[in-house]
């Protein structure tokens, strides 16, 4: 895996992405920046993320397209643990699916929920599983005790979504500054 993320993927348009994100995180966008690599992305959000030094209360996101999915990514693996604004965007979009993994502190987390409610969540974090909801189609044959970041990875796959694995290759990438 290479550095440690999280992601929401919804069947939208980036800019309804944007806006529905905003107002299901309940945060105000500060700042817009668009960039074709993905680097140029991280280097905009590192500095305003408040878990690497950014303002109190602040956060950045990069916002960008793969086939169907509109995707929202952070760098401080916040997003797929906050199951309200998940189950906001399911209800406007129809589904949602979040992931997140971190090799350096095995910690891990999917999520899937549709129409405004979490259907599956399984989150690994301090050698801790936490496992709430039914299994979806994805999971059968696997065992959920062994959930780990390239299970979590896999599960996102299995929805046409891009690997953790890699840094996304396709811009370009919508960046916002939010607060909270």
């Amino acid at each position: 895996m290479s550095r440690a993320r999280s992601a929401i993927a919804v069947k939208t348009a980036v800019e309804k992405l944007r806006a529905y994100a905003a107002e299901a995180f309940g945060v105000q966008i500060v700042e817009t920046q668009s960039f074709d690599d993905f680097f140029d992305a991280v280097q905009f959000c590192q500095p305003r993320v408040e878990d690497f030094g950014g303002e109190e209360g602040s956060n950045a996101w990069y916002l960008w397209k793969h086939g169907p999915w509109a995707i929202i990514g952070d760098l401080d693996l916040k997003l797929p643990h906050q199951s309200d604004a998940l189950a906001k965007l399911s209800e406007a979009f129809g589904e949602a699916i979040a992931a997140g993994v971190d090799e350096d502190f095995a910690q891990a987390a999917f999520v899937y929920a549709q129409n405004g409610k979490i259907r599956r969540r399984i989150a690994l974090g301090e050698h801790e599983l936490e496992i709430e909801g039914r299994p979806i189609q994805a999971e059968v044959g696997h065992r959920v005790e062994n959930f780990d970041e390239q299970e979590a990875d896999r599960l996102w796959q299995t929805f046409g979504l891009p690997t953790f694995e890699f840094e996304p290759e396709e811009g370009p990438f919508v960046c916002i500054h939010v607060k909270a």
